[in-house]
């Protein structure tokens, strides 16, 4: 164990000084614990085929008017994450690549595989959050580590990404104090390359532990600053809630929907051969209660579309409908 653990010092002193220029996206949420307190996590995906992550303790901006404010009633504004490197290390690494390849190698991040995407972890300590929401919600930003925007094909610009949560007030506009919520968390793990010519089926799998009703949809991306979000423009023939390419490019394609109720989403992409294409997506879960939205949390990551081999009859090797 102290061997492992001074490979991966090692590891995070020599990422320290580089900035990743190949994150996909991730999330944030929060948990709020029996004490009163809340606890943040934020999930952070990198494309293997890029540089190392700087895998180190970031900080989330707090934006909203009037702020939270702590145990001695001082306003907060930030809040710390470490990086949770139990939880990394016990998920291989972060590596979220499929183990069901018995004959011939494998698709892993470590080999920087096209299509391999590493997840990393952070967590931050308790926290006191005291005060009430304002109407526009507590949002909470993470963009420190978000360097660059990947290569994609439905965004007009690039810029520096920023992943976000808001926390909005109940209908009662309770203190925080009282600690009455906990975000929605998505379960399932992030999908990224998808083959062309066949329908997608993909649940991102979002959970509340309060039973919260739950309700998806698509959203669009920011770039930052925290304190003056900057919408990013979609390219033409694309826009949030139509991230993939539609009829328009091909007869064939089918649309991206999403099922508000389900969270299913359905696309088909015929388009674009022979290139990899990027299609960022977003997806927005709202938990409601008592008629009112009292969290949002976003899960961003493109979609990859590619050329896959064919069977010896030229069809494609679909993976099995469940």
């Amino acid at each position: 164990m102290k061997k492992l653990l001074l490979i991966l010092a090692l590891v995070f002193a020599a990422q320290g000084t580089v900035q990743a220029s190949h994150v996909l996206g991730g999330e944030i949420r929060w948990e709020c614990l029996g004490n009163g307190r809340f606890i943040f996590f934020a999930k952070v995906f990198r494309d293997c085929t890029g540089i190392q992550l700087p895998y180190q303790n970031e900080t989330l901006t707090i934006q909203g008017n009037p702020l939270p404010r702590s145990a001695t009633n001082s306003p907060i504004s930030s809040i710390t994450l470490r990086p949770d490197s139990n939880t990394w290390i016990n998920n291989r690494f972060g590596d979220t690549s499929p183990t069901c390849k018995p004959n011939g190698d494998p698709i892993t991040c470590g080999n920087g595989d096209p299509g391999a995407v590493q997840q990393f972890f952070y967590t931050s300590s308790p926290i006191q959050l005291r005060g009430t929401p304002p109407s526009s919600g507590w949002r909470f930003w993470l963009s420190s580590i978000l360097c660059c925007r990947p290569n994609v094909t439905n965004l007009a610009s690039g810029g520096a990404m920023m992943l976000r949560a808001i926390m909005y007030p109940d209908a009662n506009n309770s203190t925080v104090d009282q600690c009455k919520d906990s975000s929605p968390e998505f379960l399932a793990l992030p999908v990224n390359s998808i083959c062309r010519g066949y329908e997608f089926t993909y649940n991102h799998t979002a959970i509340d532990k309060d039973l919260d009703s739950l309700v998806y949809g698509w959203d669009r991306t920011y770039n930052t600053p925290p304190n003056a979000p900057q919408p990013v423009p979609y390219a033409n023939g694309f826009a949030f809630n139509n991230p993939t390419p539609d009829k328009t490019f091909s007869t064939q394609n089918i649309p991206s929907t999403l099922d508000p109720v389900t969270g299913i989403i359905k696309v088909g992409v015929w388009s674009g051969s022979p290139i990899t294409r990027n299609y960022l997506t977003v997806v927005r879960v709202d938990a409601w209660r008592q008629g009112r939205v009292i969290a949002s949390v976003f899960r961003e990551i493109p979609f990859s579309f590619f050329d896959c081999p064919r069977l010896p009859n030229g069809q494609i090797n679909r993976p099995p409908e469940i």
